[in-house]
């Protein structure tokens, strides 16, 4: 499984969403699909580093992002989110926008 799939799966289950949706695959390579060459090519290594990095620098460990503790997870989007390094925080959101448009773009009953 792709790191960009095993963050939207983990996301999902942080978020407390009904289920993490078995479309998850299908989902995120229709909607990466639609979105221009530059940013899928650059997508992927982000959620490689979103998924490993990014928790071996929180918590000094090296585990992925779906071994954190709920907490943990809580903290490492926050400081993520309030990253200042323009290039963090450019990583963090081209992931965070595959990441939240799977999740609830294919929560069932919603339109995508």
């Amino acid at each position: 499984m792709s790191s960009l799939q095993a963050l939207c799966s983990s996301y999902a289950v942080h978020a407390g969403l009904r289920a993490p949706h078995a479309n998850i695959p299908a989902e995120l390579r229709r909607r990466l699909a639609l979105w221009p060459l530059w940013a899928r090519l650059l997508v992927r290594p982000c959620a490689f580093a979103m998924r490993w990095a990014a928790p071996l620098l929180l918590t000094g460990r090296v585990c992925r992002f779906e071994d954190l503790t709920p907490a943990d997870k809580d903290a490492l989007l926050t400081r993520l989110q309030g990253a200042r390094r323009p290039l963090l925080r450019g990583a963090f959101l081209l992931v965070k926008s595959a990441v939240l448009t799977t999740c609830y773009g294919s929560e069932p009953g919603r339109r995508p």
